[in-house]
């Protein structure tokens, strides 16, 4: 029976969600539905984590050899799915830069005119240095946030130049106010139909520009308002999907830790740890 091999119990295979007495198409939905059901049934009878893992591992093994095998149709196919940093697979969040390099609006880096690069390099380079005159040392930034700017600012750039045509880009159109509004409307009404994290993390980099780097506390209060004029995003994931508690994670580790002291398995233990 395969549900008993699967659950590794046969009694909780003859009371589990997908029992022999449904039909096996009930198996013919996105396995993250699947993943959801098994797991909550398997939560509410103690299960460990370890026999959830497993259980969803079978689980997938019994829906691709069906699958192979004709006696299932293929899974339904979600949206899709991008691979990061050669491991994980995740979905492309709206308004991310591959979004915006495929639709068009993006403007990279390197298409910059050369004075606006130099501008944002000198930008760059007082953010990023370790002692910078005038610059509070707490004011320093990390490369990651150096790089969410140069995102960020892509885009921004990006509107102007595709969407308004306007071709002489600088460094001083960052501070420009008319040009800020009309691009958060576009992003917001016309381009994504719905606040993004990523304008909000644009405005956030503008008003951090505005109070730091180029002090204009007019357009810093002008921002502030329009960013809140833009309600908080929806979340575009479900955490608990993608992460586990504290007590789950001892509870693997503790599992995974040899019986053994780390003399017996000529070892400090780092591996396992």
């Amino acid at each position: 029976m395969p549900l008993a091999l699967m659950t590794h119990d046969r009694a909780t295979a003859q009371n589990f969600a997908f029992s022999p007495k449904k039909p096996i198409t009930v198996l013919e939905r996105p396995l993250p539905q699947l993943y959801a059901q098994v797991q909550s049934y398997l939560l509410t009878h103690n299960k460990t984590a370890h026999t959830i893992r497993n259980i969803k591992n079978n689980l997938s093994r019994l829906i691709r050899f069906a699958t192979a095998a004709d006696l299932l149709a293929p899974p339904p196919a979600g949206r899709p799915l991008v691979r990061r940093f050669g491991k994980r697979e995740t979905y492309h969040r709206p308004g991310a830069e591959h979004c915006r390099r495929r639709d068009g609006t993006y403007l990279p880096y390197e298409y910059w005119p050369i004075p606006l690069q130099q501008a944002f390099q000198a930008f760059a380079r007082w953010c990023t240095n370790p002692l910078t005159p005038g610059r509070p040392g707490q004011w320093r930034k990390r490369p990651i946030t150096l790089w969410s700017y140069k995102c960020a600012f892509a885009s921004y750039f990006g509107y102007l130049y595709h969407i308004q045509h306007i071709k002489k880009l600088s460094f001083d159109d960052l501070f420009n106010f008319d040009y800020i509004e009309q691009y958060v409307h576009w992003h917001v009404n016309t381009r994504y139909d719905k606040p993004t994290i990523m304008i909000k993390t644009f405005l956030a980099r503008l008003l951090t520009l505005t109070n730091q780097y180029r002090v204009l506390p007019e357009l810093n209060n002008q921002l502030r308002l329009l960013d809140r004029q833009i309600s908080q995003p929806s979340p575009q994931y479900d955490k608990t999907n993608a992460w586990v508690s504290m007590a789950t994670l001892k509870e693997i580790g503790q599992a995974l830790w040899p019986h053994q002291p780390p003399s017996a398995i000529k070892s400090a233990g780092t591996f396992y740890a």
